[in-house]
């Protein structure tokens, strides 16, 4: 069915070539809608794909993809093609990081790499059931959540495609998001309205099934906001809950489950992502003396004239340039790297405000 265009009632159109559930779609530059993946064995829509042509309301099938698949994330190119990666084994389970390339030509799928990242076997990104134009930021890429399993421990990335290359890239972030040991992170992440910042709903491991978190992260930094304190739901889990973007920066997280992915819930928040501390200028640091493994540093912002001084002594060059603080990382505490302009190596020291 066709929703919009004024119509308060969905159009029906034609029917799909084969039925499927647990699949992934995206908009070609052409105007057609590729889809491609589906869940269980029922017939053999996991293997293929089709095209939807909206003007005419019809179905046309594609060739074979080159590895079956349920959720895959469909990301669509420039050039009207698109890639295809990640998702699920038609009948559950992880699926490998084998990427392929749909062409609008002759409606074939060609493999273009086996893995996310070349050298990094484990990583794979899902569909999810976000529409992947709500994927897209502001700079015209589109993002998602990548996950591998080390040592028994999830970690979680953000990764991007350009729609004009196809490069697929982790988004760089400071400080990386937390692992699994931490912070169990949901999926698809949220975009911001404006496409500059990506949010993901979360709970911190060990705690309550029925709090939450929300880890911001702004693309043009990278810098990855968790706030130290957590939302909760009365009696029910969050983590099969939608949550979607709304005006002013508000994010609205939907449903859940009282446990059982089988007892849903109607409840729901409207939260406000933490914010991020505030920007911290850069920093001039001057050696105050030379003492032989105790040199004594003073560190000065040019806004205000204040004065910190290093709690940490060591062996450190004497020449240093200016350098900027990465973030506070507690109360009244702010770490920064000191680019030492010797042999010695760079190191992460800790300055405290007097």
């Amino acid at each position: 069915m066709i929703f919009g265009n004024g119509r308060e009632a969905g159009v029906v159109t034609g029917s799909m070539i084969r039925f499927r559930a647990g699949t992934g779609a995206a908009t070609l530059t052409s105007g057609k809608v590729l889809i491609a993946s589906a869940w269980w064995v029922h017939n053999d829509a996991h293997t293929y794909g089709e095209l939807f042509d909206p003007a005419t309301g019809q179905f046309t099938a594609t060739g074979a993809l080159q590895t079956s698949r349920a959720s895959a994330y469909v990301v669509p190119l420039q050039d009207g093609g698109a890639l295809v990666m990640g998702g699920t084994l038609p009948t559950g389970g992880a699926m490998d990081g084998r990427v392929e390339r749909f062409d609008p030509v002759d409606g074939s799928f060609t493999g273009v790499q086996e893995l996310l990242f070349e050298g990094e076997p484990g990583w794979r990104t899902y569909g999810g059931n976000l529409p992947v134009d709500d994927l897209r930021l502001a700079d015209g890429r589109f993002v998602n959540v990548a996950t591998r399993t080390v040592a028994g421990v999830i970690e979680t990335i953000l990764i991007t495609v350009d729609p004009v290359s196809g490069a697929i890239a982790k988004l760089p972030m400071q400080p990386s998001l937390p692992n699994g040991s931490a912070v169990n992170f949901y999926s698809p992440p949220v975009v911001s309205a404006d496409g500059t910042e990506v949010f993901l709903l979360g709970n911190r491991t060990g705690t309550s099934p029925t709090e939450y978190l929300v880890a911001r992260v702004r693309v043009a930094t990278g810098r990855v906001i968790i706030p130290e304190v957590e939302g909760g739901f009365a009696g029910y889990y969050p983590s099969y809950a939608a949550m979607a973007s709304l005006s002013e920066g508000r994010l609205l997280i939907a449903g859940g489950t009282t446990g059982n992915n089988f007892q849903a819930v109607a409840g729901t928040r409207v939260v406000i992502p933490g914010e991020d501390e505030p920007e911290i200028p850069a920093l001039t640091v001057g050696l105050l003396n030379d003492v032989p493994g105790q040199p004594l540093l003073r560190v000065s912002w040019p806004q205000g004239g204040k004065e910190v001084v290093l709690e940490e002594t060591g062996q450190l060059g004497a020449a240093w340039e200016t350098v900027t603080a990465v973030r506070v990382v507690e109360d009244g505490w702010i770490r920064v790297t000191l680019p030492i302009v010797s042999d010695a190596p760079h190191r992460f020291l800790r300055v405290r405000g007097e």
